[in-house]
């Protein structure tokens, strides 16, 4: 017989050794008890994987899966292959849960996507919602016109339905190396009809100072790559919500340009001056430059503005081989 309260946890694992007792025994420990929990360990070379096998041989909750070393879209991917419960949510390994945190998002178990607050450790932004509940397509803007970005950009921290998962196969792009997280949570919420706030902290995230994605640099493939797919979804949830992104698309634009330039400041001077024309010439970045209204631009950007309108890429060059690398 088919479990409707059945959740399931997809928790990727790679090289996390000392964190991973931590969080698989927070979610051992939860009130709500009707869960499953997928461990996908991705070819770690510490012994992640032997902690998981030690846990699934004592609790016939969890399953492990073992690849190789795919990366985390690809684990999280092989957890979404793999999983049955009615509802699924993503939990990285080196963070940790409160002890309510399911039975929390279960209250609200009938809405599109459940969301609770997020509190960094020991350091890093923190995620903090209102108790608040958005039913149908008006409310539902309003939601992601408050919270769409940064916030609905991190795939953990909520509860999804697993029937708008599978019914519209929802997958990790393996492809993007920064962004995947923002694409496929942008991707889900073209689907939703309702989504529930909530400010209950339950989720841990541990943050690892030069270990977050944004510390990441990126080649200029990844970034175009990145970039269509993510603005592509942007204006299908404007048509979708009948509502304005351009200051989230400006917003993500500038977050992943910063990944770029952090690449390019390791080339030598000639091509660094190459990859700053061409890059500022791209159509889905140029329009960075010329806003007047969404972005609020400190001086490192209005002085990297003024550099590419007035044509001065050797300077704009030496400027990014010197260091000063955030717009």
């Amino acid at each position: 017989m088919e479990n409707n309260e059945l959740v399931s946890v997809i928790v990727p694992v790679y090289n996390s050794a000392p964190s991973l007792k931590k969080c698989i025994d927070s979610i051992l420990a939860q009130s709500y008890r009707d869960f499953e929990l997928l461990l996908v360990n991705d070819g770690s070379e510490d012994d992640s994987g032997a902690i998981c096998d030690g846990y699934e041989r004592n609790d016939r909750r969890i399953r492990v899966f073992h690849q190789e070393n795919l990366g985390v879209s690809a684990a999280r991917n092989l957890g979404l292959e793999k999983y049955t419960g009615t509802y699924f949510l993503f939990i990285d390994s080196d963070d940790y849960v409160q002890r309510e945190y399911l039975e929390e998002l279960m209250k609200y178990k009938d809405t599109d996507m459940v969301q609770c607050s997020i509190l960094a450790e020991p350091v890093g932004a923190h995620y903090l919602f209102d108790d608040e509940s958005f039913e149908g397509k008006e409310q539902t803007r309003r939601c992601l016109s408050k919270y769409i970005y940064p916030e609905f950009t991190v795939p953990f921290g909520r509860l999804y339905q697993s029937a708008i998962q599978r019914a519209n196969h929802l997958f990790f792009d393996t492809c993007l190396h920064s962004g995947e997280d923002t694409l496929w949570v942008a991707q889900y919420l073209l689907h939703i009809r309702s989504v529930r706030t909530s400010s209950y902290a339950g989720y841990i995230y541990v943050h690892h100072a030069g270990e977050h994605l944004s510390q990441k640099a990126i080649s200029y493939i990844q970034l175009e790559r990145t970039l269509k797919q993510l603005l592509d979804v942007y204006s299908r949830l404007e048509t979708r919500y009948a509502f304005d992104l351009t200051r989230t698309r400006l917003s993500a634009t500038v977050y992943f340009y910063h990944r770029y330039i952090m690449h390019l400041s390791e080339s030598n001077l000639v091509d660094i001056k190459k990859g700053l024309r061409k890059s500022c010439a791209n159509p889905l970045i140029k329009g960075l430059f010329y806003d007047k209204t969404y972005l609020l631009k400190g001086k490192k950007m209005r002085l990297f503005n003024g550099l590419v309108s007035h044509d001065m890429y050797t300077i704009l060059a030496l400027y990014v081989k010197l260091g000063k690398r955030y717009l």
